[in-house]
């Protein structure tokens, strides 16, 4: 694995993994304004197009994951470090309600005993600076079972109207792997009524 970052005006990213050249500079001055919007990470290139990692270290930071499909991952280590994977700017503007479906895996003993946490913050400046107070935190979540995808809703609520949103994905601690992926973030109203149609079709 060998990966280079370029940090300027314009920054951008170039990884090579096995030959594989993912995510070097892309146009992201366009935020995603159309709901519903989804990453499953399967594209290859990671990160994901005009998505970003602040690391501490770059050998053990976000990578691709692969098992039952692919999924943003973070490994366990010997000494507690915290890695950021930023999504694109989100433009929430048009929306009054909005929400955000994922999925994650790891083991509970080790979020359960505090060596590892999975948590989400937002950022309404373009990730200027994020929030404190995390949006959700994987050590709230209560039990679920092992290496098994488990399905999270976030009401993101809080955040319609603002045009200039990011999510912050950030892995705390240490010896433990935390993944996720199916990222879906949408209008719930929306949705509802497409489901309704959905159903009539199919009647």
């Amino acid at each position: 694995f060998i990966a280079i970052k370029y940090a300027s005006a314009d920054k951008f990213y170039l990884y090579i993994d096995n030959l594989t050249i993912a995510n070097a500079e892309e146009d992201c001055s366009d935020a995603v304004a159309v709901l519903p919007w989804t990453e499953d990470f399967s594209s290859g290139c990671f990160p994901p197009e005009c998505w970003d990692i602040d690391f501490t270290n770059i050998d053990t930071t976000w990578k691709l994951f692969y098992l039952n499909g692919t999924w943003a991952s973070c490994s366990g280590t010997s000494y507690d470090r915290t890695e950021k994977l930023i999504t694109r700017t989100l433009d929430f503007s048009n929306y009054e309600e909005v929400h955000l479906d994922f999925n994650f895996m790891s083991n509970y003993s080790y979020v359960d005993n505090d060596y590892i946490d999975l948590k989400i913050f937002a950022s309404t400046n373009g990730d200027e600076t994020f929030d404190e107070t995390p949006l959700w935190k994987l050590s709230d979540f209560g039990v679920f079972e092992n290496w098994t995808s488990t399905p999270v809703t976030i009401d993101l609520s809080s955040l319609a109207g603002e045009n200039n949103v990011k999510l912050s994905f950030v892995y705390e601690g240490s010896l433990a792997q935390v993944t996720f992926s199916d990222v879906r973030i949408y209008d719930p109203g929306q949705s509802a009524v497409a489901d309704v149609l959905d159903l009539g079709m199919q009647i």
